[in-house]
């Protein structure tokens, strides 16, 4: 349907009900439910918004059948489905170990934006995986959705780990604002491209060598990084660090720092439902928007499903605005007769 139709047929349905009279109310209390462009339009967007959810929900619909239950559900909402990919090395909302947001310390932290730096397109996940480039090549994990009963639950047996080609994956609220974060859980050592290291911030001649008492007076000498080939006695080192990339800037000279290894190529991919765009049958004027939508968009769904919403439309515009128990015309026709 256009808007122009989705309008009109609303308006037709409105027009050929009733309103009966609440109790208590005066006994003529008659007329179709009255609606502008503006209310329309929030009700069919509310609407669509609940269709979508019952198909893809199947606690929700009568049938219970969600999305991968039916064949039609897949080909009536495909134009929703899209993937969208996290990269380690080109994209900041994925970090590893960050202490102020992942409660395991193998946690990786990906913060659910996409291209338009929000969050609030997601509707649903359906498909998730890891990608992890190591020194022997790429890994692939399963990411696994589990609620933090199963999580304590899994911590508390004796392997406390995904199984080999999996991840878990819980939900928490990103620092700022409505944002939520990803929290993948691989196996330990998983995210390593190799082993860790060591690495000492100390004096060095031009020629990479540690200054001794061979090395003539007055050699230039240069404060560097430098991978010790001994790793120190006791653990004995000043912090920890995911990649030399991440060494502080102004070390002191002697600092050893442990250098996790972690791989610089990771990606997190999602499949997932965008929530559909708002139905806006005109331009709103100043000051009105629907899920921040003003200008005129036409229905992105299906059109096998535009009846259906048009339908649901009509029962909440009776359940909201009937003001008592809406009935059809040829319904109270009938019980006049």
């Amino acid at each position: 349907m256009t808007n122009e139709e989705f309008s009109n047929q609303l308006d037709t349905l409105l027009n050929s009900y009733n309103i009966q009279a609440g109790f208590g109310e005066g006994s003529n209390k008659q007329g179709g439910i009255a609606l502008d462009e503006y209310e329309k339009s929030v009700l069919l967007t509310q609407a669509q918004d609940i269709i979508v959810k019952s198909y893809f929900d199947k606690t929700l619909n009568q049938q219970g059948q969600g999305f991968d239950d039916s064949p039609r559900r897949q080909v009536d909402f495909s134009s929703l489905i899209k993937v969208h990919h996290y990269t380690r090395d080109t994209d900041k909302r994925v970090l590893v170990h960050d202490d102020n947001s992942c409660y395991d310390d193998r946690g990786l932290k990906v913060k659910l934006v996409l291209d338009d730096n929000s969050s609030t397109k997601i509707l649903f996940i359906l498909n998730e995986r890891l990608e992890v480039v190591t020194d022997s090549g790429k890994k692939i994990y399963v990411v696994v959705p589990i609620n933090y009963k199963e999580y304590d639950r899994e911590m508390s047996k004796a392997y406390a780990q995904p199984l080999k080609k999996q991840a878990w994956r819980l939900f928490s609220n990103a620092a700022t604002g409505y944002d939520i974060q990803s929290e993948i859980i691989p196996i330990y050592g998983s995210l390593q491209a190799g082993e860790p290291y060591y690495m000492q911030y100390q004096y060095y001649t031009q020629n990479q060598e540690i200054p001794n008492s061979t090395i003539p007076e007055g050699t230039q000498l240069v404060k560097q990084w430098r991978v010790l080939s001994n790793n120190p006695n006791n653990n004995n080192y000043k912090g920890e660090v995911e990649t030399e990339a991440d060494l502080p800037s102004t070390p002191s000279v002697g600092d050893i720092y442990k250098i996790d290894n972690i791989s610089s190529n990771i990606k997190y991919t999602i499949r997932y439902v965008q929530r559909p765009t708002p139905i806006v049958l005109r331009t709103l004027p100043d000051g009105l928007s629907i899920d921040g939508v003003s200008n005129e968009t036409e229905c992105s769904l299906n059109p096998i499903l535009h009846t259906d919403i048009l339908n649901k439309a009509f029962e909440l515009a009776v359940s909201t605005r009937g003001g008592g128990t809406a009935q059809r015309q040829q319904n109270n026709d009938n019980q006049r007769q």
